[in-house]
């Protein structure tokens, strides 16, 4: 298998066109083997959520609401919200393929919710995290969500009384994310019913999961030398390290069927001391030893990609993610710097045994 994956003449790459007027884009899934992101015009704006049937970007939209976002998407679901006009996150909605259409699905709760987020889908489930309304005195903190394919939603538990937890993702059977405010938090997993909270991230170091499939867990673990692709199988005794030597850091994004997908820097910044957008798409099974750089394969100009989500899908392993151009000025001085020119969709795919 490893053979196969390392020929790069047994991969398939396509870089997906943007909608006119965007020049930006980051994928965060697939719905019914299509990719799903969001993109965004070079005079900046709120990004706009599309997805690409067909090769072809098509617009995501809400019925009743003009801000929506679109966030980690599997299966035949998407996950993501709406936002307010006035800023802030509104609620909690997802989008289902069927009967070859997308069709709108309303996750929020009602009026005792200040506002729900969805996260990430699977399964026909969703994951995120939301905020009651307070009552005088009261501190609100987010709440881990978790909503049954059919629509009925499960509140999952924190490690303490009143600590902030959050979802990011699902498979419809477990549900992975962080335990703990920004600063202090742990990768976690609950079972779908709710009934408990596994900590999979050490006590000591600030952690987080992304992604969940198959028995797997994928996010990032701080060390002293940046991110460290994570990955665990249930428990904080299984971690391991994907960062493959050579590389400063790592971040794992998605897991499926044993392969692991995120990306990886040689050096997380730059001799200005500002934080380098040089990253590298990555695929792993199971070790840092199996890394396998989906980067290369990448025609000029892109110097730096990313991915997102994996599937197996009719017998061929399909990666999502995005590329990259960015522009440096004064190179390989104090003052250096990076500049975003850039970005598109990518599907890397090749055929497995």
């Amino acid at each position: 298998m490893r053979n196969q994956l390392e020929n790069p003449d047994r991969w398939k790459v396509t870089i997906l066109p943007l909608p006119k007027r965007m020049a930006f884009a980051r994928v965060s899934g697939f719905c019914a083997g299509h990719l799903v992101g969001e993109t965004e015009s070079r005079n900046g704006g709120s990004p706009t959520p599309h997805w690409w049937p067909d090769g072809r970007p098509v617009p995501i939209t809400h019925p009743t609401q003009k801000r929506i976002s679109v966030r980690r998407s599997s299966g035949d679901s998407i996950a993501g919200f709406w936002s307010r006009s006035g800023g802030g996150f509104g609620g909690a909605c997802g989008w289902r393929f069927a009967g070859g259409a997308l069709e709108l699905i309303d996750l929020h709760p009602g009026k005792d919710w200040d506002h729900t987020t969805a996260m990430g889908s699977g399964g026909g489930a969703f994951a995120g995290f939301g905020e009651r309304k307070a009552k005088k005195g009261e501190r609100a903190v987010d709440v881990a969500l978790f909503w049954r394919a059919d629509g009925t939603m499960v509140e999952l538990p924190p490690a303490l009384e009143g600590q902030e937890v959050g979802a990011a993702a699902t498979d419809g059977a477990w549900v992975a994310g962080r335990a703990g405010g920004t600063g202090r938090q742990r990768a976690a997993l609950w079972p779908a019913d709710g009934s408990r909270l596994i900590l999979l991230g050490e006590e000591q170091s600030l952690s987080e999961a992304f992604g969940v499939a198959d028995g797997e867990q994928v996010g990032m673990l701080w060390t002293r030398k940046g991110s460290a692709a994570a990955l665990w199988r249930g428990d904080s005794a299984s971690f391991t390290n994907l960062t493959p030597a050579g590389h400063q850091s790592g971040w794992a994004c998605g897991c499926a069927r044993g392969f692991q997908v995120g990306h990886v820097q040689v050096s997380n910044t730059l001799r200005s001391g500002s934080g380098s957008m040089a990253s590298k798409a990555a695929m792993w099974q199971g070790s840092a030893a199996s890394f396998i750089d989906l980067h290369a394969l990448l025609p000029a100009p892109w110097n730096a990609s990313s991915a997102s989500a994996v599937e197996v899908r009719d017998g061929i392993l399909r990666i999502a993610g995005d590329c990259t151009q960015f522009g440096v000025t004064n190179e390989l001085t104090p003052q250096e710097s990076q500049y975003m020119i850039a970005s598109q969709p990518v599907l890397w795919e090749t055929p497995i045994d």
